[in-house]
């Protein structure tokens, strides 16, 4: 069951994606369990295991899971990082329609944010080897990345472990979906 907030994303999404590909289509009928559903249990389970103020989504896309994290805890401010304008003009989009005072979206490459230590979370961005390699160029030690993943995601690991510890935080299935195990991976930058 879907609060108003997160129906009304639902609506909205679902609307865009008949112009621009936010979802594929195969799974249109099912976006509140494999895509909604994927955004909520992820969040919860993310807010439960870190203390951080402010979290950046990457590659944000559809909006999931930064806007669906954003509605369900509004007390931390959510970055939407998309390098593509029409999936920036979306979460723009969504942010002011659905009232979201704790979102900010950047419309740039994730390489363009400035050196710092962060908090990341990503569903569908890249593999978790190309994700590290693309922001260890300008994290610092203590950054945390946690991904969205399917049950292949120990062979998206890098070769090389030494700059980041990478670990299995939580496992579950969607409701109502082909009962595939979905997985929250965290990596911290040593």
């Amino acid at each position: 069951m879907l609060t108003p907030k997160l129906e009304a994303f639902r609506d909205l999404l679902l609307k865009w994606n008949e112009k621009i590909n936010l979802i594929s289509r195969s799974t249109v009928d099912f976006v509140e369990q494999v895509h909604i559903g994927d955004g909520v249990i992820g969040s919860e389970i993310i807010e439960a295991d870190g203390e951080f103020t402010e979290i950046y989504d990457l590659g944000s896309g559809n909006g999931i899971p930064g806007l669906v994290f954003s509605v369900l805890f509004p007390h931390i401010h959510v970055r939407c990082v998309e390098s593509d304008q029409r999936k920036a003009a979306f979460l723009k989009t969504a942010v002011i329609t659905l009232g979201l005072k704790n979102v900010k979206v950047e419309n740039l490459r994730v390489e363009s944010l400035p050196r710092g230590r962060y908090v990341f979370i990503a569903r569908g961005y890249t593999s978790i080897k190309e994700a590290l390699a693309i922001v260890e160029k300008f994290c610092e030690k203590g950054t945390v990345f946690y991904h969205f993943k399917s049950k292949a995601w120990e062979s998206e690991l890098p070769v090389d472990c030494s700059t980041w510890n990478t670990h299995q935080i939580a496992e579950y299935l969607l409701e109502g979906a082909d009962s595939v195990p979905r997985y929250i991976i965290k990596s911290v930058m040593l």
